[in-house]
């Protein structure tokens, strides 16, 4: 019973001092709801740069207003939700059993969102393409690398250590930057802005203090639900000096509403047709560049995907173009001249089997440069 006794008694030793060691572990607060977060709106009526940024890619990119600053208090940026301080704890390191690092083991970045194709503007700035002539400048360090700074909203400092926190107490990493750019200058006044998923704040806490980084890759693309806090662009449209005005056949300003009514879910084959007017005041006649912009999914034919409103997992699809009446050009971009007056018809095209009866619905936007 005694050579029991000695065996047994090192082992418990060595358990607890285990049980020490893995209870501070490395963690990043998650946010509870990820429809919450950062949105970021952009002023309705701004400028356009005339003088265009060369960027590193060798690509122009004309500015849309100055440069906006995201801190508490902005205009532009509204802060919405609540905050998980443990809401990924890195178990390789052991499991954390509630302990908090320290304020100075923190480290944040803005991790982007993977679907959005990247760029190098310049030495300090990344771009991210929101649409095919939209990007969004970032700074370049803080979108690539982690960022030391002390933190202490869910650090170990906090006495009361609340496992929820408010997202807007990680104000203390602000302000940060963001810039918008056009690759081509629009035709027409208004510029549409659709609601995008940037990325979003992401804070690591290593609890073994300052000299420990983060385990994962800075770099690595953002899901919205891991992230501390998400980065949404809301949904706007904006007003900048221009040569043209739209008007549309269904009489709605700058947007043009297709609706195909109602149709036979088990076999229906229907076309839409819908008319874009350009009215300018070019001094002679201008080479213009119509594009249709949309997000395809996994469709081979590269379509525009239809929502169903009631179930998401639902879609068909619409074959849209653009059809030049004048000339008989049609595709889903066009080269076309302009001097006072042009109209452009828009075709969907709606055709399939057997689909799930509801509301679909889907977005475009026709995108008018110089050529």
């Amino acid at each position: 019973m005694r050579k029991c006794i000695l065996r047994l008694l090192p082992a418990a030793v060595l358990i607890t001092g285990i049980t020490n060691t893995s209870s501070r572990a490395d963690y990043i607060p998650y946010i509870v709801n990820p429809a919450d977060g950062y949105l970021v709106r952009l002023n309705s009526n701004t400028t356009l740069s005339e003088i265009p940024i060369k960027g590193t890619d060798g690509i122009n990119y004309y500015q849309i207003g100055p440069t906006i600053t995201l801190g508490a208090g902005s205009s532009n940026l509204s802060i919405t939700g609540q905050v998980k301080c443990l809401g990924k704890v890195y178990s390789a390191l052991g499991p954390n059993q509630g302990t908090y690092g320290p304020p100075d083991g923190a480290h944040h970045n803005f991790a982007m969102n993977g679907s959005l194709q990247r760029t190098i503007i310049s030495g300090t700035m990344v771009g991210y393409y929101v649409t095919k002539n939209l990007v969004i400048g970032i700074d370049y360090s803080i979108s690539t690398y982690w960022s030391k700074k002390s933190i202490y909203t869910c650090s170990g400092t906090n006495s009361s250590r609340p496992e929820i926190v408010s997202a807007s107490a990680f104000n203390e990493v602000l302000p940060f930057k963001l810039s918008f750019f056009l690759v081509n200058k629009p035709v027409d006044s208004q510029l549409y802005i659709p609601q995008t998923d940037l990325g979003g704040l992401q804070v690591y806490f290593s609890s073994r203090g300052s000299g420990y980084g983060p385990v994962i890759d800075a770099s690595s693309p953002a899901i919205m639900s891991q992230t501390t806090i998400p980065l949404r662009l809301a949904p706007s449209v904006i007003n900048i000096p221009s040569s043209c005005k739209t008007s549309t056949s269904t009489g709605t300003g700058g947007q043009l509403e297709i609706r195909h009514g109602t149709l036979n879910s088990l076999n229906y084959d229907n076309t839409v047709k819908e008319k874009i007017t350009y009215s300018c005041n070019f001094s002679a006649l201008t080479k213009v560049r119509l594009r249709l912009d949309y997000t395809p999914d996994s469709d081979p034919q590269k379509r525009l995907p239809m929502i169903n409103t009631s179930d998401k997992t639902k879609v068909i699809y619409s074959d849209l173009n653009i059809t030049d009446e004048s000339t008989g050009q049609s595709g889903k971009e066009l080269n076309i001249n302009i001097r006072d007056s042009k109209t452009v018809t828009i075709n969907s095209h709606l055709k399939g089997t057997n689909s799930e009866a509801g509301h679909y619905q889907g977005s475009a936007w026709l995108i008018a440069t110089y050529d």
